[in-house]
């Protein structure tokens, strides 16, 4: 779903409202980067529209995950497949902040 105000917008399979959004990461690597990712809460200056090459699949506790467009799977992603670890996971960038 699209709102023109809002950017795009997912309803998911649990009745929850998911909001697009982009910002700058910092990843592991210590590279900073753009990354999409989705809140349930709306913030104007973070919302984004769908990205061309993307598209929005559901884990199995109906959380939306953004997936190439060439994705082939299952429409119902499991959340065990995931093998992320807290301690690897990107984070946000102030962009204020030029450090």
């Amino acid at each position: 779903m699209y709102n023109q105000n809002m950017g795009y917008v997912h309803k998911s399979s649990n009745g929850k409202t998911y909001y697009l959004h982009r910002g700058k990461f910092k990843f592991p690597d210590g590279d900073i980067d753009d990354a999409w990712y989705f809140s349930t809460n709306e913030n104007p200056h973070t919302t984004c529209d769908l990205p061309d090459n993307r598209i929005v699949r559901e884990t199995d506790k109906g959380i939306p995950i953004l997936l190439s467009n060439k994705y082939k799977g299952p429409e119902r992603i499991e959340t065990h497949k995931f093998k992320s670890h807290p301690g690897n996971m990107p984070k946000k960038v102030d962009p204020n902040n030029n450090s």
